[in-house]
C-alpha cells in the first residue's frame, strides 16, 4: 500500500446549490449511489440519473438535496 500523504492539495467547497451536470452521491436505501444531476426542480429537490448497467442500476429519480453529497474519486495513490 502506498504511503498516505497527510497534506492534501485538493480543497472542496460546497455552497449547497446543486446544478445541472454535478456529480453527486445520493443516499438511498442505506447506501450511496453515484449519479449525476440532470435537472434542478426546486431549492430542495433535483432530478438525477443513475448510470446504466453494468456500472449502475439505471433510471431517473427525484432526490432531495439533503440526501446528496459531492461525489469524489478517491485514490490511495494520490492520498
Amino acid at each position: 500500500m502506498p504511503a498516505v500523504n497527510p497534506i492534501s492539495e485538493v480543497r472542496v467547497v460546497i455552497d449547497g446549490v446543486w446544478k445541472f451536470g454535478d456529480l453527486v452521491d445520493w443516499y438511498k436505501d442505506n447506501c450511496y449511489w453515484s449519479t449525476r444531476v440532470i435537472k434542478v426542480l426546486s431549492d430542495d429537490k433535483v432530478k438525477i440519473e443513475l448510470p446504466m448497467a453494468p456500472l449502475g442500476e439505471g433510471g431517473v429519480h427525484e432526490a432531495f438535496c439533503k440526501d446528496l453529497r459531492l461525489s469524489l474519486d478517491w485514490c490511495l495513490s494520490k492520498g
